[in-house]
Order: C-alpha cells, then sequence, then structure tokens
C-alpha cells in the first residue's frame, strides 16, 4: 500500500510539473491583477495562488520563500511551490525552486523580480 500510495504522489508531481507555468505567465498575471500596487518596480516579488489570487510584495535582502507567502497572506492547506526567475535572454524561465526538489522551501533565497506559483494539491492539472 506504501508503494502505491507513493507511486500516485510521484505521478501527480510529475503531472504538476508537466502542466507547469513560466516566468512570464505568472509575472504578466500578477501585473495585470495589480495595477496600483506602489512597490518599485525593480524591488517586486510576484506571487500567484492557482491563477486565482495574486499579490506584489517588496522584496527585501536575504528574504526566503516561507516568508514571501506568509507576507503574501496567501494560504493554502497543501500546496506546491514553484519559484521561477527571467532567464538571460528574453522569454526565457528558470525554475529555481519547486517543491519535489528535495530542498526545503525554508532554505530558498528568492532574488529581486522572483514570480513565486503556488498550486493547491487539490487543483486538477491538464
Amino acid at each position: 500500500m506504501k508503494k502505491i500510495l507513493t507511486f500516485l504522489c510521484l505521478l501527480f508531481c510529475v503531472e504538476a510539473f508537466a502542466g507547469l507555468s513560466t516566468y512570464s505567465a505568472v509575472r504578466d498575471y500578477v501585473e495585470k491583477h495589480n495595477p496600483n500596487n506602489q512597490t518599485p518596480a525593480t524591488n517586486r516579488i510576484f506571487i500567484t495562488f492557482d491563477f486565482k489570487d495574486s499579490v506584489i510584495i517588496p522584496y527585501h535582502d536575504g528574504m526566503k520563500l516561507d516568508d514571501a507567502i506568509k507576507q503574501s497572506k496567501l494560504k493554502g492547506r497543501d500546496v506546491f511551490k514553484f519559484v521561477f526567475r527571467a532567464g538571460e535572454r528574453p522569454g526565457d524561465s528558470v525554475l529555481v525552486y519547486s517543491t519535489q526538489g528535495g530542498k526545503k522551501s525554508s532554505d530558498v533565497v528568492l532574488h529581486p523580480l522572483d514570480a513565486i506559483h503556488l498550486v493547491d494539491f487539490s487543483t486538477p492539472i491538464n
């Protein structure tokens, strides 16, 4: 039974990764839904929860992923966490962190303009 549950969890994680968004999709969505945010343009962290809720929070040196999520007040009981960063060329997207990567989210240090995508475990992913 334990092997079956592990397999199902792994299968779900692979499906979640396959349906993953990109840096520009997350950032564009958050900016579109928060047009009056007063945070300086070069000092922002973009966070979306299932493309339903979104927020822009101010970045500060040494900011960790868990701190950003707490500050955003976007909450979900069990969520997949993805952190994207813009690549070297326009349109490039770099996946910096994902929940299924094994690294603890409390150890992830953010950079200015990072985009965080939170996905509820119960959200169907195509």
